[in-house]
């Protein structure tokens, strides 16, 4: 069900995040240690320090890409409508890009290869924050504003079907009958025919409003 699945992808988001925490954490260790001037402070654990660096990375990245598959099968065996359906695809992949920033940016750090210096790392870690962040929630009120719209346009669509019916109802049935059953229809019941098409048809109307409004 519903909380089922939310509680999977948070659970394998937190462990995605806290596998590249603790990968900080031990680089951070070690060069906080080997970086205590003259100091004979031996650091425990710092020959394997890189090994369990980048485990830590490969588990966070591996839980990374469960998420992304999870969110996919998700979308795809979903009931949405097409154009809800559409709009869930075009916001999973802004989140598949920008998210995919952060475990190379993570690679090319002083945490991984180092091919970068630190200064850029942070700046280069908040605009991914705010891309992320900021950009999937105008991303996702973009989304949400079309989609409104186009139901909107639909409901319209519906009401002037409607009304044209309306306004195109014959003044009644006798053209279409017999030439002996004409004669035995009264003006009153054609009458009656008339107005009792009329109310099907507004009461169709009402029903498409309350739809428009939902």
């Amino acid at each position: 069900n519903a909380l089922d699945t939310f509680a999977v992808s948070v659970a394998l988001d937190w462990v995605m995040i806290l596998c590249g925490m603790a990968a900080i954490y031990v680089k951070q260790r070690s060069t906080d240690f080997t970086h205590q001037g003259a100091a004979p402070i031996k650091c425990v654990g710092c020959s394997n320090t890189h090994a369990i660096v980048w485990v830590l990375f490969s588990i966070a990245t591996l839980f990374f890409v469960a998420l992304l598959y999870r969110l996919i099968f998700i979308g795809e065996r979903s009931t949405l409508e097409l154009d809800k359906k559409l709009a869930y695809r075009r916001l999973l992949l802004f989140v598949m890009i920008t998210w995919t920033g952060f475990p190379v940016l993570w690679f090319f750090s002083d945490k991984g290869f180092a091919l970068i210096a630190s200064d850029w790392e942070v700046l280069l870690y908040v605009v991914l924050d705010v891309v992320a962040k900021v950009g999937f929630a105008v991303h996702l009120l973009y989304e949400s504003r079309s989609l409104r719209l186009k139901k909107a346009l639909a409901y319209q669509e519906d009401v002037a079907k409607v009304n044209v019916r309306t306004d195109s109802a014959p003044e009644d049935g006798a053209a279409s009958l017999s030439s002996g059953r004409q004669s035995a229809l009264t003006s009153s019941s054609s009458k009656q025919r008339k107005q009792a098409r009329k109310e099907r048809l507004t009461q169709q109307a009402k029903q498409l409003e309350k739809v428009g409004y939902d």
